[in-house]
């Protein structure tokens, strides 16, 4: 009997273990250049308040041609900005916003949100640990 309860604990054991690194790799950064930053000012087309990571479209306008681009910012879980102020009303399509963020390393529009300046002014952290250091 002991030795089918060690067996039942390996099985689980090795099972959390997969999990866990299969959590880890969904949470990588290894997509986004974190030794650059981009800064852009646009209309929020979407903003999606939901976990597991908030999503922000941010539609941005060339001024040289006029030609516009969805920019995708991918943020921290909901509560990760609850806790840097954000709610699900701070932003709401229409709204213009100032966002900066890691860019996605392979050049498409799109990048890793680091915090926003909302058109009052207001500077929101995208990242509770981000806090300490601004």
């Amino acid at each position: 009997m002991k030795r089918i309860w060690n067996v039942g604990a390996l099985i689980v054991a090795g099972c959390a273990l997969a999990w866990a690194h299969t959590a880890s790799a969904h949470h990588s950064f290894a997509a986004f250049d974190t030794t650059k930053e981009i800064t852009l000012k646009g209309t929020v087309k979407v903003f999606k308040f939901e976990n597991p990571h908030v999503n922000i479209i941010l539609t941005v306008t060339d001024p040289k041609d006029n030609h516009t681009t969805d920019w995708f910012f991918e943020a921290a879980s909901v509560r990760g900005l609850v806790i840097t102020g954000w709610r699900k009303s701070t932003l709401k399509p229409g709204d213009v916003v100032t966002l900066t963020g890691h860019p996605i390393r392979d050049g498409r529009p799109g990048a890793s949100l680091m915090r926003a300046q909302l058109a009052d002014g207001t500077i929101l952290q995208a990242n509770p640990l981000a806090i300490q250091n601004y």
